[in-house]
């Protein structure tokens, strides 16, 4: 039989060696983005012909510049774990029986979680985050005092800002996750 040797792992290392994951997948994601994008927007009406070139022209161009392609290439996984675990965390949530609607605060809170994800991935993947100014390093005792101070400030503002016409950060939260529920349309 033709398959009985066959292993998913020696297909992965093969695709790998022809180049599949350097060029192949990051030309069709830029593509595709950019088509969706531009089809999306109708800049040149209904031409699907121009959305095409266009595409093709930021894909090839994108996969031209290796070190973006590296960069691409490392970053996506990260973020991919990120949206994995979110999600894992929101079906665990499920099983105990909670019904977590995400509107309001619990989307501002999830969108805040997803944002610091995907920054700690992009700059993790980046020699931004290895390469910072020595004003700017920071020690284990500054990273624990700004935490403590947040977490102050943060506590203070729950306890204070539910005065007449005031807003609590809760009720911050919730606008803001109202927000992006609603695309930023009242």
């Amino acid at each position: 039989m033709v398959f009985e040797n066959f292993n998913f792992t020696d297909l992965i290392e093969t695709l790998d060696s022809m180049g599949f994951y350097d060029v192949a997948l990051p030309f069709l994601l830029v593509f595709t983005i950019f088509f969706a994008i531009l089809s999306k927007l109708s800049l040149f009406g209904e031409k699907k012909n121009i959305n095409v070139v266009i595409a093709l022209v930021f894909a090839f161009l994108f996969v031209r510049v290796s070190s973006i392609v590296e960069l691409t290439n490392e970053f996506l996984p990260k973020v991919s774990m990120v949206a994995i675990v979110l999600i894992s965390l929101l079906v665990l949530i499920g099983i105990f029986g909670v019904n977590l609607e995400l509107k309001g605060m619990p989307m501002g809170v999830a969108f805040f979680i997803a944002l610091i994800g995907v920054g700690y991935s992009f700059f993790s993947s980046t020699s931004f985050g290895n390469s910072l100014p020595t004003w700017m390093e920071f020690s284990a005792y500054d990273r624990n005092l700004f935490i403590g101070i947040a977490a102050i400030v943060v506590f203070i503002w729950f306890i204070t800002g539910t005065g007449e016409g005031k807003k609590s950060l809760g009720d911050m939260f919730k606008d803001f996750g109202d927000g992006i529920v609603s695309g930023g349309k009242k």
